[in-house]
C-alpha cells in the first residue's frame, strides 16, 4: 500500500494519479482487516490530494486546476472506507480536521477559491452520515461556520444565482440535512455564545430560502430541508413550524418550476402520513390566492402534478398519502374535501375538418369535472395501469426476444393488450430497495417506515378493498373510463 500511494510522487504526471486511484479500491477489496490496519498510511495521501484539487494548487502536487474526477474518485473511495468501523475512526481524526481547515480557508475569501465549498460540504457530508450518534465535539465544529456560510451565499444570491453559489447551497443544504438526521438532539440543543440554537439559525436558513426573491434554482431541495425540519425536530418548532409552513405555501403559489413545487409539495404529502389532522386544518384556515382555501389549491394542484412526479420514493409517499386522503373522505364526508371539483380527462371534439397546429393551439380546451376524491382514484388506477403496461410490454419483448421474432406493428394495440395475460407476480414482487437506495441514499429515507413497503401491493389492496364498499358503486363506477375498468379487470377485479 505504502508503494502504491507513494507512485504520485514519483511520477507527477496526473495520468499516474488516476491509476492509483482507479485501483485503489480493487486493494481495498482484497481483505478489510489489511485496509483497516493500513488506514494510518493512506488516508494522509488521500487527505493531501483531495486538498491539492480543492485548492487548486499545494503540498508538493503540480495540478493547478480541480479536477472533478479526480474528487469523484476520492468521494468514491471514503464512501466504501467508512463503512468500516475501524477505518471510520481513523477518517474522523485525519481527513475530518484537514476538512475543517479547508472549510474554514474557503469560506474566508472570495472569487475562484470558493469553488473547493462544495467538494469539502460533500466529504464532510459523507463522514457525518456514516457517523453514529452522539456526534463527538469535532464532528460537529463545522456546522456554526457551515450555517454561516450558508446564509451568506443564500443573501448574495439574488434572483439570479451564479452556478458556482447554487452549487454551494446545494450541498451544504445536505450537509445541514445529514447533521440533523444523525443525530437530532444534539443538534437542537447546540447553542453559541448568544444562546442561539443551531435549531434557530436552521430555521432562518430555511425562511431565507424560502424568500421570494431568492432564485428558484437554489430551491430544489428546499421541501427536503423544511421536511427534516418539520418531521425530525417538530415538538421543538412550536410556534415556528406554522411560520414556516406558511412561508412554504406562498413559496408554492408563486412557485413556476415544477422540481421545486414538487419539492415543496412533499411537505404537505409526508405530514399527511404523520400529522393529518393538523395539516388538514392548517390548510383550511388560510386563503389560497384565488380566493378558496389553501387547502383546495394544495390538492387541486397536486392532483395536477402527480402524473409527472419524479423520484422513487416521493411517488411512492405522494400515491399512499393520496389513498389515505381518500379514505379519510369517504369515511368522514368532510365537506372541505368533498365539495372540492377538479378537471379529468380533456374532452375530444370529432374534427370536421383539417386544421392547422395553430388553429388548434388557439382551440379552448374543456375538460370533464369531477370531484377531488373520483380524481384520487383514478390517478390510483393510472399508477396500476402504467405498471400494468411496462411489465406486460417488458414479458413481450423478452419473449419476442428468446425466440427471436420480432414484434409485429399493426392491428388493435388495445384489443391485444386486453388478451394477454398478465403475470401479477412479476409486478407486484418485492422492491429491489438497493436501487431505491443508491437513488435515495439519505438517512430520512432508509429509515423511513414506507421505505420497504412495496407501492403495487399496497395499492392493489387499496383498491380492492375501496371497490368492494359501496360508495364506489354509487359514486365512483360511473366516472370510469375503459381503460381504468380494464386495469381493474387486470387487477382481478370484476367491475
Amino acid at each position: 500500500m505504502n508503494t502504491l500511494v507513494g507512485i504520485p510522487n514519483q511520477y507527477p504526471e496526473e495520468e499516474f494519479l488516476h491509476l492509483v486511484l482507479e485501483v485503489f479500491p480493487r486493494f481495498m477489496a482484497l481483505d478489510q482487516a489489511f485496509t483497516a490496519a493500513s488506514a494510518p498510511n493512506f488516508l494522509p495521501f488521500l487527505r493531501d490530494v483531495f486538498a491539492a484539487e480543492t485548492k487548486g494548487y499545494e503540498n508538493g502536487y503540480i495540478y493547478r486546476r480541480s479536477d472533478r474526477t479526480i474528487i469523484a474518485r476520492i468521494e468514491e473511495i471514503i464512501e466504501k472506507l467508512v463503512k468500516i468501523p475501524e477505518v471510520l475512526a481513523n477518517i474522523q481524526t485525519i481527513l475530518f480536521p484537514a476538512l475543517v481547515q479547508l472549510l474554514q480557508v474557503r469560506s474566508s475569501t472570495n472569487g475562484n477559491l470558493k469553488a473547493g465549498l462544495g467538494n469539502v460540504f460533500r466529504m464532510l457530508k459523507i463522514i457525518v452520515r456514516a457517523s453514529t450518534s452522539p456526534l463527538g465535539e469535532e464532528l460537529l465544529q463545522p456546522l456554526p461556520l457551515l450555517l454561516r456560510v450558508l446564509d451568506e451565499t443564500i443573501h448574495t444570491l439574488g434572483e439570479n444565482g451564479k452556478t458556482l453559489n447554487i452549487t454551494t447551497i446545494k450541498e451544504g443544504v445536505e450537509l445541514l440535512r445529514a447533521y440533523i438526521v444523525t443525530s437530532p438532539s444534539q443538534f437542537c440543543s447546540l447553542k453559541d455564545s448568544e444562546g442561539r440554537s443551531a435549531l434557530h439559525y436552521a430555521l432562518e436558513l430555511a425562511s431565507n430560502l424560502l424568500n421570494p426573491q431568492t432564485c428558484e434554482r437554489a430551491l430544489i431541495d428546499v421541501g427536503l430541508l423544511v421536511n427534516i425540519l418539520v418531521q425530525t425536530t417538530g415538538d421543538q418548532l412550536a410556534e415556528r413550524k406554522e411560520i414556516l409552513l406558511r412561508l412554504v405555501l406562498n413559496k408554492l403559489y408563486m412557485s413556476k418550476n415544477f422540481d421545486v413545487k414538487q419539492s415543496l409539495m412533499m411537505v404537505f404529502a409526508h405530514s399527511v402520513h404523520t400529522q393529518f389532522e393538523s395539516v388538514m386544518d392548517f390548510l383550511a384556515t388560510f386563503p389560497g390566492p384565488s380566493g378558496t382555501s389553501a387547502l383546495e389549491f394544495v390538492l387541486k394542484e397536486w392532483v395536477s402534478m402527480q402524473k409527472s412526479f419524479n423520484g422513487e420514493f416521493d411517488i411512492k409517499i405522494s400515491y399512499i398519502a393520496l389513498a389515505k386522503i381518500l379514505q379519510y373522505g369517504i369515511n368522514s364526508s368532510d365537506q372541505r374535501l368533498v365539495a372540492i371539483q377538479v378537471n379529468d380527462d380533456e374532452i375530444l371534439c370529432e374534427e370536421t375538418s383539417v386544421r392547422t397546429q395553430a388553429q388548434k393551439k388557439e382551440t379552448h380546451v374543456e375538460h370533464t369535472p369531477i370531484t377531488l376524491l373520483v380524481k384520487i382514484f383514478k390517478l390510483l388506477l393510472f399508477f396500476m395501469q402504467s405498471k400494468l403496461e411496462v411489465d406486460s410490454w417488458s414479458d413481450e419483448a423478452s419473449h419476442d426476444k428468446e425466440s427471436g421474432h420480432e414484434s409485429e406493428i399493426g392491428g388493435d394495440a388495445s384489443e391485444n393488450f386486453e388478451s394477454e395475460v398478465v403475470d401479477l407476480s412479476t409486478l407486484l414482487k418485492e422492491e429491489d430497495c438497493n436501487d431505491l437506495a443508491s437513488v435515495c441514499s439519505y438517512a430520512e429515507v432508509l429509515q423511513h417506515p414506507l421505505y420497504s413497503v412495496n407501492l403495487c401491493v399496497y395499492l392493489k389492496g387499496f383498491i380492492s378493498q375501496f371497490v368492494a364498499q359501496g360508495v364506489f358503486e354509487s359514486s365512483f363506477r360511473s366516472y370510469l373510463n375503459k381503460a381504468e375498468k380494464k386495469t381493474l379487470r387486470l387487477l382481478g377485479i370484476n367491475v
